[in-house]
């Protein structure tokens, strides 16, 4: 809950509005999720809230996040096998590259959304 005047930000990965759950779906096995929303559905959620709201689309950025990530969990996966179970790594090394094949074609969506209520 806001107050009358207060802030609110925050960042999701989303789908890009004519992607079809089917293409995300092996990506989102792993996180127990059926579908992701789109900026447009979080934009007009928040406005039903009665929030001024934006989001900075910065999309662009989740092809070098997924490649990174993937890059360092496969180099870390010994010491990583210390504070994990072998059982999550390998599910996670065999989900990042997924992650990957979804972002490629931009099916998508990442960014940072800020949301005010109007002051009373």
């Amino acid at each position: 809950m806001l107050k009358p005047g207060g802030a609110l930000v925050f960042s999701d990965i989303m789908a890009a509005p004519a992607t079809p759950v089917e293409a995300v779906r092996p990506a989102l096995s792993r996180l127990g999720v059926e579908s992701l929303a789109t900026p447009s559905f979080c934009l007009g959620r928040l406005a039903e809230l009665g929030m001024k709201a934006d989001f900075e689309n910065l999309t662009e950025h989740l092809i070098t996040h997924y490649a990174r990530l993937d890059e360092e969990v496969r180099h870390r996966a010994a010491e990583l096998r210390g504070v994990i179970s072998q059982s999550y790594l390998d599910a996670l090394l065999d989900n990042l590259p997924r992650w990957e094949d979804i972002t490629r074609p931009r099916l998508l969506r990442w960014g940072l959304f800020t949301a005010s209520r109007p002051a009373n």
